[in-house]
Parts: structure tokens; sequence; C-alpha cells
């Protein structure tokens, strides 16, 4: 049996967004963290240690991670715009077997990279690869990141797209999954 086509494309990035701990302490992150907004009472946690044998504390809200299957369900075609994407695949030990989402292929690190440019060097990476794929194969998209987005602007594409930039202090949350509900439905228009 053939998949049916996607009718639109998630770009999804994984820290501050999937990943709420971040790099913050949780200590800090309640300050000012509207949780009446969070899909479940408490994120799930573990650490992991990364390919390059960095000890981190992952924690998600495993309703996020519904979401997203939803929207494969509906036709999205979710994938990873990470730096996390080495990483991702090592998560659904822990988190569920359906959370591996495809990968865009980038280049996160490029070769002038310093300390002091890393941030704005891998958003305008990630930016690129949004552009090429939307121009490549003209579906509507939403980009989930917590940071490359600042850099959208939705007249740089020829077809119809979201930027959702969750906060540090929550990831995604409801608020955002509306968003998106919203301009899915603009879509069926």
């Amino acid at each position: 049996m053939d998949t049916p086509a996607p009718l639109f494309n998630v770009f999804l990035d994984f820290d501050d967004v999937i990943n709420v701990e971040g790099v913050q302490k949780p200590k800090n992150r309640a300050k000012n963290a509207p949780w009446e907004d969070r899909f479940d009472a408490n994120p799930v946690g573990f650490h992991i240690e990364d390919s390059n044998r960095v000890r981190y504390k992952v924690s998600f809200y495993p309703g996020a991670i519904a979401y997203f299957k939803y929207l494969e369900s509906i036709g999205g075609n979710v994938r990873w715009l990470s730096t996390w994407e080495r990483d991702t695949l090592r998560f659904k030990h822990y988190i569920s077997s359906d959370f591996a989402f495809g990968y865009l292929p980038w280049n996160p690190w490029p070769d002038n990279l310093t300390r002091h440019n890393a941030d704005e060097l891998r958003d305008h990476a990630k930016l690129d690869v949004v552009k090429a794929t939307a121009a490549a194969d003209g579906l509507p998209f939403v980009w989930v990141d917590d940071s490359a987005t600042r850099l959208f602007d939705p007249s740089d594409f020829s077809v119809p797209a979201l930027a959702v930039r969750p906060t540090k202090p929550t990831g995604f949350d409801r608020t955002h999954a509306a968003d998106i509900d919203a301009f899915l439905a603009s879509l069926a228009r």
C-alpha cells in the first residue's frame, strides 16, 4: 500500500521546544511559566549522554509528542530540523517508538563557526533549509523553533507558511497547537 503524499510540512526543533528542560534549571523556569497552557500536569524526564558524551536532562510533555503524531495522521510530514539531530533517535527508547520523525538534510555547523557566531550561523542555516524545502516541494509548512524563527518572513515564501516560536520557560504548549490548528484550518478554506 502506497503512503499518501503529505499535505503540509512541519519543521521541528528539539531543545526548548520539545525538550522543556533546555539549558535553564527547573527552579528558574517556574517563575514565568504559564503552566495552564501545558499539555500534561508534569513533564516526563530522563538523563541521556549525547554523541559528544555530554550528559543532559531531557524533559518533555507526552501530549506535545502526541500532537505532532496527530499532525502526521492528518497529512503532515513532521521532520526534525535541530542541532540535536543525531541524538533524537536515541530519545525514542525513552519516550516512545513513535518519536522517530524524519530529518531534513542540512549541515548545522558551518566551517566558520565560532563561539560568538554559532547561534546566528545555525539559525541562518536552518532558514536556508526551510526555504529550499518549501521551494522544492511547494507544500505549505509550519516551522516550530525557539530561535531561528525570528528570521522568518512569510513574504520570503510562495506557499502558505507559519512560524511558531515557543518560549524557553515552557516549550511547545497548547497555545502553539491552537495557532497551528487555525493555520491548517485556513488552508482548507
